[in-house]
């Protein structure tokens, strides 16, 4: 075998049929985070799902003098009216969760019709969550659990000084 690249992948191919074997070389990307050599910290964390963000976020702050934030790929949909008839319906899950039916409770879903449609559901979502932003208040302190966070999951949080993960 010929000489070999340091970063990216080799694909190996053989062929039974014929005994031939192709090799083919292909170079890490800047933008491939499978392969981007990560040089983020980890923190233990003695909080449970059943604590909150802001506590979490809290115990970082204390821990290495820096604020953190939390931000996700999309957007958390806690809650949003019913299209119909406008009663609070609990989703506590990411947008590509959930489906068209969720925006009406379950009576108005089973009596909808298509003509009856007003498009004027308000949804309750965050994107990222930060101590220092006082709208995030409400998501702040609901429990992690509400946002699908398991025991001993790994939590990415961010801040100025790079990236951190947080094991439950």
């Amino acid at each position: 075998m010929h000489e070999r690249l340091t970063s990216g992948f080799t694909l190996l191919e053989y062929a039974a049929d014929c005994h031939r074997i192709l090799e083919v070389e292909y170079p890490q990307k800047e933008e491939c985070y499978l392969h981007k050599n990560l040089n983020n910290q980890m923190f233990k964390s003695n909080l449970s799902i059943t604590n909150s963000f802001e506590n979490l976020l809290t115990d970082l702050r204390k821990e290495y003098c820096s604020d953190f934030y939390i931000n996700w790929d999309e957007i958390f949909i806690y809650s949003m009216n019913c299209e119909s008839c406008g009663k609070k319906i609990l989703i506590k899950k990411f947008k590509s969760e959930i489906s068209d039916k969720s925006r009406w409770c379950a009576d108005c879903a089973s009596k909808y019709n298509a003509s009856q449609f007003s498009g004027t559901g308000s949804w309750q979502t965050i994107k990222e969550l930060r101590l220092t932003n006082t709208n995030h208040q409400f998501f702040l302190e609901l429990p992690m659990s509400d946002f699908g966070i398991k025991e001993n999951d790994i939590i990415l949080v961010k801040s100025r000084n790079g990236n951190f993960f947080v094991l439950l």
